[in-house]
């Protein structure tokens, strides 16, 4: 659908960021620290963009979210440090921080729809 279409046309689209996140396929993001930052203030940043998005949180996505959370708290990320998040579904989240090259195993696995 957006085949030949602009930079500008698709950036100003959300749909295309709407099709590729409800996507059921396997997707990553990387994050690339560009200072020094303690485990505690990223997660609070992650939490402010998360929270909202959760209306109404089961049991499950506490467990989650705790889960999510134990990733980083108590721990120093260094300038430098590479954080994926990998969705191998819509319920399937892999977690894998490094602060020396991209990770090699995972920090956390973690299901919620949400």
């Amino acid at each position: 659908a957006w085949k030949g279409q602009s930079k500008e046309a698709i950036q100003g689209n959300s749909s295309l960021f709407e099709t590729i996140f409800q996507s059921s396929f396997e997707k990553s993001l990387q994050i690339i620290l560009v200072r020094d930052v303690d485990g505690k203030t990223f997660w609070d940043a992650l939490s402010d963009a998360i929270s909202p998005r959760i209306q109404q949180p089961t049991t499950t996505d506490e467990t989650a979210l705790t889960t999510f959370r134990g990733v980083f708290l108590d721990r120093p990320l260094k300038k430098g440090a590479i954080i994926i998040l990998t969705w191998l579904n819509p319920s399937g989240l892999l977690v894998s921080v490094s602060s020396n090259g991209l990770p090699s195993t995972m920090d956390a696995t973690i299901e919620s729809a949400n």
